[in-house]
């Protein structure tokens, strides 16, 4: 199958269909270190650039849209402008590709604000959107944790297929165990996946930022209070493994005897250091690699040679900045089996 990948970023979803055989057509992206990455990695795919211009791309067929155009202006940690922020106006570009290519497949990903956003408006004119190109659709909230890294992030996933085959859209995003409301199997299900991912990250860990004034006294008085946590920084990026430890605008909870505390922090979301929660407490960054492996992306993916340096002196900044506003690798493949699984029965 082909696809066609936009507001590509870092590629995580060529990374999670490159074992299925997909094949892509090409991806289209603005910011420059995604630009570089893509060129190095994928010299023989082309970077369409500005999605806004996609009625001179002149692609031809594929069988896949895929992409998440920007969130900032759809997350409840910003300012929630929606549509009326060209950022977020970037979805109706996304339209756009829909009804000019046509393909079989849309997939689209965005934060779970999106829901919410003016009241729900945003996400009903896109989904009337698609209904208005002949798409079927179906969408879910789609939690990292639960695809086998060891971070909480929560998405929205809209998938649609032509000739309105809103079945076929369902199929790939809902088990059929689920729709037969099979609770106990489900709640093993459930137990299980969270005690393997619980599992795989041993290490406690808490988030803060040695710049702020209160930082020495904060880490005073954590104690000895543990909490899987990683975060990449990059604006609305935040990865979060136990839910009651969560990061929203710049607020940090902390947890100790059961009491919370909020530290708050406007530093810059690209720096973000943690706390090891150890017998012998230390302040360290949390490194490019460990945000890698928190995405599903293979250790040093990012690693580029930048301005004619070597891939080793690569910025750590723009690293963080990419694999945040990144997709969880995992994900994108459970869907992209599913889709081919679909296509190999209808053929």
């Amino acid at each position: 199958m082909t696809y066609l990948s936009v507001c590509s970023g870092i590629e995580a979803v060529s990374v999670a269909w490159e074992p299925l055989g997909f094949m892509p057509v090409g991806f289209a992206e603005i910011e420059k270190f995604p630009c570089e990455l893509l060129k190095q990695k994928y010299p023989a795919v082309k970077n369409y650039g500005d999605i806004t211009q996609y009625e001179k791309w002149n692609i031809g067929q594929f069988d896949i849209l895929v992409g998440g155009t920007p969130c900032q202006s759809f997350s409840v940690a910003g300012k929630r402008g929606g549509t009326a922020d060209e950022r977020g106006a970037l979805m109706y570009a996304y339209l756009g590709i829909v009804e000019t290519y046509r393909p079989r497949w849309v997939i689209w990903e965005n934060v779970p604000g999106v829901l919410s956003s003016n009241s729900g408006y945003d996400f009903t004119s896109f989904l009337a959107g698609l209904e208005e190109c002949g798409y079927g659709w179906a969408y879910r909230v789609f939690d990292a944790r639960y695809f086998g890294v060891p971070q909480r992030r929560r998405r929205v996933f809209v998938v649609g297929h032509s000739d309105n085959r809103t079945d076929l859209a369902a199929k790939v995003l809902f088990e059929p165990e689920s729709m037969r409301r099979d609770f106990k199997k489900g709640e093993e299900q459930k137990q299980e996946t969270s005690e393997n991912v619980r599992g795989s990250s041993e290490i406690t860990m808490y988030l803060a930022h040695p710049s702020d004034s209160r930082f020495k006294e904060a880490e005073k008085t954590m104690g000895s209070v543990t909490a899987h946590y990683g975060s990449t920084g990059g604006g609305n990026t935040s990865l979060i493994v136990e839910p009651t430890y969560f990061r929203r605008g710049g607020n940090y909870k902390y947890h100790r005897d059961k009491k919370a505390s909020t530290l708050r922090n406007s530093a810059s979301p690209d720096c973000f250091d943690l706390v090891l929660a150890s017998e012998k407490k230390y302040i360290r960054r949390l490194t490019p690699l460990e945000c890698e492996r928190l995405q599903g992306f293979p250790d040093d993916y990012t690693q580029i040679e930048w301005h004619g340096k070597p891939a080793e002196q690569c910025p750590d900044s723009l690293r963080y900045k990419a694999i945040g506003n990144s997709m969880a690798i995992p994900i994108m493949r459970w869907i992209g089996e599913r889709i081919k699984r679909i296509e190999e029965k209808i053929k």
